[in-house]
């Protein structure tokens, strides 16, 4: 008996290859699929990571303004880094700012009382541990030489473009100067000043400046910090001592909430049935946000057409409040930069990479338009993806009455 032959046929070879192939298209296109999005995923991982490191260093830094100082110094619209008018704010382009505050890593020990170590304190000017020096302030012939103690080491570098505050006993006279030079970091070193006062027992205490900005490394936009100080030792002051902070920030924008003259409530009364009055932000009546109380959010129009109207707090000493300004006074409401009581931060980020998970055709966001960013300056293109970000932060040094030591 003849046996069958065994094996395929032509067609279910075919057919066989052919369910193969559809089988592994299906697989690859799956795994395709899956990789792209986790890539879409990971563009979106990255720039919220940049956000958290923005806000993570911008806001500790932010609720700190005005710490130890006269709040009519805490923000800075009109000196550093500031070569014309309207410095900080920009309807085409990111935002600045620049702000200050007393360093808060030391303690004061008055003489007599017991220091942190348990020890008493027998200097006739106090004793300062951390980030505070007593000093010693001579005039001759109208020079004046600073000379610190600082022991076997400064806490921290004293850097040229460094701010400190020299304070009087029981903080009867306050001052601040910047150091023009960077002077030796232990024993008793002669400071070089722009500007200083004499008084008996004064300490020093190192005030840190904020200067939060745009920086392009590399085709990338990064949040940088300028500390105002010679980082690098390079002997001068300039973009190579930025700190970075955060990469992808293609725009920051900031506005300023004012003191609002609300209404006084009696203690137990009813809230009143009416808002507090417009605010005198720019401008006072008409138009989207007028008269709310926040400087730096003004705009008219929608969309690409929207136009904003650059506006920053006065920055005009003799308008603004004193410690000694009564709460009522009409200084206390004015636009002035001692009345800001806190800050709104809005930040735009792209990618770091293109988002290959869209199709060709796609030319990448557009981000958003925030605060009094003109549309037409909106970032766009490359096949980046784009997100916005904003927080608001309460300043509550800026309430600050009276100098202190402590």
């Amino acid at each position: 008996m003849k046996r069958a032959q065994r094996g395929f046929t032509l067609l279910e070879l075919m057919v066989g290859a052919t369910i193969s192939i559809v089988v592994i298209g299906a697989v690859t296109a799956a795994f395709l699929a899956q990789n792209r999005a986790f890539v879409s995923l990971d563009l979106n991982r990255v720039a919220a990571d940049a956000s958290r490191d923005s806000f993570l260093e911008m806001e500790p830094s932010l609720r700190r303004a005005g710490f130890g100082l006269d709040p009519r110094y805490a923000f800075d619209f009109a000196y550093y880094a500031c070569p014309a008018a309207n410095c900080r704010d920009s309807i085409t382009g990111p935002d600045n700012i620049v702000f200050y505050a007393r360093s808060p890593n030391y303690t004061y020990t008055v003489n007599g009382a017991t220091k942190p170590d348990g020890t008493a304190c027998a200097s006739a000017n106090g004793c300062t541990i951390g980030n505070a020096y007593n000093v010693t302030i001579t005039n001759a012939g109208g020079v004046y030489t600073v000379t610190p103690n600082l022991g076997t080491g400064a806490s921290r570098p004293l850097l040229l473009g460094q701010v400190v505050q020299f304070i009087c006993p029981g903080a009867a006279a306050v001052t601040m100067a910047t150091l023009s030079a960077t002077p030796a970091q232990s024993g008793t070193p002669n400071l070089s000043l722009v500007g200083c006062f004499v008084a008996a027992g004064v300490i020093m205490v190192p005030v840190d400046r904020f200067h939060y900005l745009i920086q392009t490394y590399a085709g990338v936009p990064w949040l940088v910090l300028d500390t105002g100080t010679d980082v690098d030792g390079s002997g001068i002051v300039d973009a190579a001592d930025y700190l970075p902070i955060a990469p992808g920030v293609e725009d920051i924008q900031f506005a300023y909430v004012m003191n609002i003259n609300a209404p006084t409530i009696a203690n137990g009364a009813a809230p009143p049935s009416a808002a507090p009055s417009k605010g005198p932000d720019a401008p006072t009546s008409g138009g989207v946000n007028a008269g709310n109380w926040v400087i730096g959010d003004y705009f008219t129009g929608t969309g690409a057409s929207a136009t904003g109207t650059q506006e920053q707090p006065d920055a005009t000493i003799a308008s603004m409040p004193q410690y000694s300004t009564s709460l009522a006074d009409p200084l206390r409401y004015n636009t002035t930069a001692a009345n800001i009581r806190g800050v709104r931060i809005s930040v735009n980020l792209r990618s770091l990479q293109t988002d290959q998970s869209q199709p060709s055709s796609w030319t990448g966001d557009t981000e958003k338009r925030i605060e009094n960013l003109n549309g037409a300056a909106l970032q766009s293109g490359g096949r980046l993806r784009r997100f916005s970000f904003a927080t608001s932060v309460a300043c509550r040094d800026m309430e600050s009455r009276s100098a202190f030591i402590f």
